[in-house]
């Protein structure tokens, strides 16, 4: 028996799991919405559907190419980490844990 109930919990927490993980989604769904250059480009995107009788895919490649500027405008401002300079604090902490 105990072992019929070991498999149900591990069943339970992986749908807890699942259900935190689509609750963060809903919540970042909704907060992008509200953000006004994701509103431009979707503003963009249904004019391509409508307009240019473009699929989904078709529509929301075209309106983010069309808006990039929109997105290179926030990767400015929030620089990505450049991977080598990951690797050097690696060699460093690994130099300084060696000695």
């Amino acid at each position: 028996m105990c072992r019929k109930y070991a498999g149900l919990a591990e069943n339970v927490q992986k749908i807890c799991s699942y259900c935190r993980k689509w609750a963060d989604r809903l919540k970042w769904t909704h907060s992008i919405k509200l953000n006004a250059r994701h509103r431009k480009v979707m503003k963009t995107l249904r004019r391509f559907i409508d307009e240019d009788d473009m699929d989904f895919d078709e529509a929301a490649e075209s309106a983010v190419a069309k808006r990039k500027f929109l997105i290179n405008r926030v990767m400015k401002k929030k620089p990505l980490p450049d991977e080598s300079d990951d690797d050097k604090e690696e060699e460093n902490d690994i130099l300084v844990t060696e000695t």
